[in-house]
Parts: C-alpha cells; sequence; structure tokens
C-alpha cells in the first residue's frame, strides 16, 4: 500500500512503521510541487492529508503574505493533493483528511484565520 501523508515527519515515519506504508514528504505551501508529488508517488490507494500552521493575532495586524501562505498551506495543499489522488486512485481508493475542532469553534481569540482555513478543510471533506 502505498500512503502519501502531508504532515510532521515524526507523525509520517510512526504511521508508515505501524502500517507498512509509504510516506512522502513536499512543501505544502507550494502548489505545483503537491501536485508533482502526489502524481509521481504512483498509485495511490490511499491519501492522508495533516498539513496545518496557525497565526496567533489580531487579524487587524496580520501580514497578509502570512495569511496566504497558511491559506496555501491548510486549504490549497489538501485541495490540489486530493484532486491529484483521485485522478490515479482505484475504485475504493480513500482520501483521509485531518483537520481540527476549531473549524467549528475557537476557544481562544486570535485565530480567525486558522479557524476559517479548517472550515474550509471540513467543507471540502464533505
Amino acid at each position: 500500500m502505498t500512503f502519501t501523508y502531508a504532515g510532521s515527519h515524526e507523525a509520517a515515519e510512526q504511521f508508515t512503521r505501524e502500517t507498512g506504508s509509504v510516506a512522502v514528504q513536499t512543501d505544502s505551501a507550494d502548489r505545483d510541487a503537491v501536485i508533482a508529488r502526489v502524481r509521481d508517488s504512483g498509485p495511490l490507494n490511499v491519501l492522508g492529508v495533516n498539513s496545518g500552521i496557525a497565526i496567533i493575532g489580531d487579524a487587524l495586524k496580520q501580514p497578509p503574505d502570512e495569511i496566504d501562505r497558511l491559506f496555501r498551506i491548510n486549504v490549497h495543499a489538501p485541495y490540489h493533493a486530493s484532486v491529484e489522488a483521485a485522478r490515479q486512485m482505484p475504485d475504493g481508493g480513500r482520501i483521509i483528511m485531518i483537520g481540527s475542532v476549531n473549524g467549528n469553534r475557537m476557544p481562544v481569540p486570535g485565530m480567525a484565520s486558522y479557524a476559517l482555513s479548517k472550515s474550509a478543510l471540513q467543507g471540502l471533506t464533505r
């Protein structure tokens, strides 16, 4: 089984040890790299996506470039990886999105962009 996992290196290593699968890593902020990595991974049975960053602070003061990077990693990468994986998956293939409860509720102030990105991921998953 080939399993493409977008997340932390340590978590991917643990998962591959436990399941006997193969993990690959790429820069989730780079759309073309994400698409190429999934495309070049060969036929996939399962795609697991767990990429995400958070920017904490007053939304009125956050640099737009940082917010754009957050959305490239938290929303765009899962979308493009999923579409590319679906192109090559056999019937019965699976895409697993690992999101956050913060797509539904945020217990602390200053994380509007993160909450929005995780809500978008929930929408993609549905």
